[in-house]
């Protein structure tokens, strides 16, 4: 399909940068206009980048959630008793990523959602539990939450390079 999203996105903010941000002599309008100019050069990068993030980044997850429910076999957390059952049961639910399907952005959102939730109840479950979890699985849970963390920033640094620009 042409024009491309990137293509109108990127179109869309030359136009502003060169047609109308020269006419602009209100600051609060100049500065909402570079605001926009920002939010538009992110989108231009985002819609190239989006589906590869979620899918690598939901695959990640399921890793990190699946690696998290082996080792709280046969554990029983107080704040959360039903941990490895809960992340069981959202795993065993097919990915939108599956070869065989089309992922969609929107598909990959929900699931990253579902995941990323489950990811803050593992996080309330490792801070809260330490003690019925063990210095070793507490250290193996804490060090694999927070490789994920740091992958996924890695993952999404291109969208964070484009906001690097004036946003007022």
């Amino acid at each position: 399909m042409r024009p491309g999203t990137k293509e109108l996105l990127d179109s869309i903010a030359n136009a502003l940068d060169t047609r109308v941000a020269p006419t602009v002599t209100d600051a609060w309008a100049a500065s909402s206009l570079r605001s926009i100019g920002t939010l538009l050069a992110h989108l231009s990068v985002r819609v190239e980048l989006e589906l590869t993030i979620l899918a690598e980044g939901n695959a990640d997850l399921r890793e990190v959630l699946g690696g998290a429910r082996e080792r709280l076999e046969g554990i029983r957390t107080p704040s959360h008793p039903s941990m490895c059952t809960a992340i069981e049961s959202l795993l065993s639910r097919p990915a939108p990523s599956d070869p065989a399907a089309v992922a969609t952005v929107a598909a990959l959102e929900e699931e990253s959602h579902a995941l990323n939730e489950k990811l803050e109840q593992l996080v309330h479950v490792v801070h809260r539990d330490r003690e019925s979890l063990g210095e070793a699985v507490h250290g193996e849970l804490l060090a694999s939450i927070r490789g994920y963390f740091a992958r996924q920033q890695e993952r999404e640094a291109p969208l964070y390079a484009a906001l690097a620009g004036p946003m007022f």
